[in-house]
């Protein structure tokens, strides 16, 4: 009995430091990648538009963001501690609803347990936008995983995104043989007040 004790304990103690060695592996990458999350999505949402982004890997989230998710998903979150690295959301130009983001961060090569993971969280938190960001370049293998499998990357009118995060450009890269054009929120949207400029 004590010998079984003993071996949950160094099992705990082992998932313990795995923790700790993966968040300071991607501590550094979370605000850095906010900053640049937030740059893109102001193109995304028109001048007139709200993007609200919160570092919530620690389980902190503002009364502002809370007030933006549903009562299923907050009582989610308490119970399973389902956490992403990163939750806000985008509020478009003349949109009366938020559109709610979900990102989750991997300093190393993305995994196919990675991308459930993310879109795990983006489906709880009944997300718009699933993201998962690296600054590696995903691998062969997993892109002709999900080639053939594009519901993974498909979410009944919702996106879920893989993005390579380039750290010298402070910019996004998306594989194009995933996404041949530039997904969204990560594109630049048509805005009204771009119109009407225009028109005159």
């Amino acid at each position: 009995m004590k010998v079984k004790n003993i071996h949950f304990l160094l099992v705990e103690c082992w998932m313990i430091a795995m923790k700790i060695v993966k968040e300071k592996k991607e501590e550094p990458l979370y605000e850095p990648i906010k900053n640049a999350l937030r740059t893109q999505f102001e193109r995304f949402v028109g001048s007139k538009g709200k993007v609200h982004l919160e570092i919530t890997a620690k389980g902190r989230f503002s009364e502002e963001l809370k007030e933006a998710l549903d009562d299923r998903s907050l009582s989610t979150l308490r119970v399973e501690k389902m956490i992403p690295d990163i939750v806000g959301y985008l509020q478009k130009e003349f949109a009366y609803g938020k559109d709610l983001v979900t990102v989750e961060i991997k300093p190393d090569r993305i995994t196919i347990s990675n991308i459930w993971r993310a879109r795990l969280y983006a489906e709880v938190l009944n997300a718009k936008y699933g993201i998962i960001i690296s600054p590696r370049k995903i691998q062969e293998e997993i892109r002709r995983f999900l080639k053939d499998r594009i519901n993974i990357t498909y979410r009944n009118y919702n996106s879920f995104v893989i993005a390579q995060f380039d750290k010298e450009r402070n910019d996004f890269k998306f594989d194009e043989k995933l996404y041949p054009k530039t997904p969204e929120p990560f594109s630049d949207a048509f805005h009204m007040e771009e119109f009407v400029k225009h028109a005159q």
